[in-house]
């Protein structure tokens, strides 16, 4: 679950940090994931009911009652990085009433986009704990930024030499779909990493939506080793891509877009965050 949560994080991250041209605006994708594996869902079913288990439940109450006295406080306003890291886990806990694929992906992702720079906002699952995904053009770089911590991560670039190792297919079909209020063609996209199953991607393409550079998208450095190095061989856009994994099927699609204006404060890393070492997608 871990390899295959990594995964389509990376491929989360290659996809909305694409160079936009001239767009500026925000924009929302929906995530959806099932985990096809009867072996998976039964050990998430069964952590689900060690999680919720009455002596695990009343450790959780505890755990909060000392979190909430005055003496933890201030030993957790020292340290606020780790603070937020418990506070989310306890959330996570406590919302999901039981582990499954919907409750370790996110649900939805927001991007803001000004310059070709990007934000990226990751609600629900596990990859929420990485905070937001900051990508700035000029430094060719993407960083992973905690607000309540007030912290900051550089998350790693591509090795050029790492695309030798994906073999992929691309086969272009005559089916469409409506995403949004664009026309889809449909992509069926065979991906296969050296030594590791091969992932079936169908990619729906448009190929009027004209805010982004496909190709660029193609080159970025962003991701899990070239993971969506086949873009430069469809044509268009991807608005929708659902992908089947070895024990997961997962479907990312745009669900809304808006231009307009956004303050260039939101693509700066604040003066007094620190950087920390945290999350990276993509390691091993």
């Amino acid at each position: 679950m871990k390899k295959t949560l990594l995964t389509c994080i990376g491929l989360l991250f290659t996809l909305v940090c694409s160079q936009a041209q001239n767009f500026e605006g925000i924009i929302r994708w929906t995530v959806k994931a099932e985990i096809t594996d009867p072996a998976k869902k039964k050990q998430l079913d069964d952590a689900s009911k060690q999680i919720n288990a009455p002596e695990n439940q009343a450790q959780m109450k505890a755990l909060q009652e000392k979190m909430n006295s005055p003496e933890f406080k201030k030993q957790m306003d020292q340290n606020p990085q780790m603070k937020q890291m418990m506070e989310q886990a306890i959330a996570q806990m406590q919302s999901a009433g039981g582990l499954n694929a919907s409750s370790l992906m996110p649900k939805e992702m927001t991007m803001k986009i000004k310059n070709m720079n990007s934000l990226v906002h990751l609600d629900g699952g596990a990859a929420a704990m990485m905070g937001e995904i900051l990508y700035l053009k000029d430094k060719d770089q993407a960083y992973s930024i905690r607000r309540e911590a007030k912290t900051y991560s550089v998350l790693p670039k591509q090795s050029d030499n790492q695309e030798h190792k994906l073999q992929y297919k691309v086969t272009k079909t005559n089916e469409h779909a409506k995403v949004l209020t664009y026309d889809c063609v449909k992509y069926v996209v065979e991906v296969q990493r050296e030594g590791q199953p091969a992932m079936i991607q169908h990619v729906w393409a448009a190929s009027n939506f004209k805010e982004f550079d496909t190709k660029a998208l193609a080159r970025m450095q962003m991701g899990r080793n070239g993971e969506m190095a086949y873009l430069k061989d469809i044509q268009g856009t991807p608005l929708r891509i659902e992908m089947k994994m070895q024990d997961t099927n997962m479907t990312m699609e745009m669900a809304e877009i808006k231009k307009q204006s956004l303050d260039p404060a939101d693509f700066t890393i604040p003066a007094d965050y620190k950087e920390t070492q945290g999350f990276m997608p993509g390691k091993k």
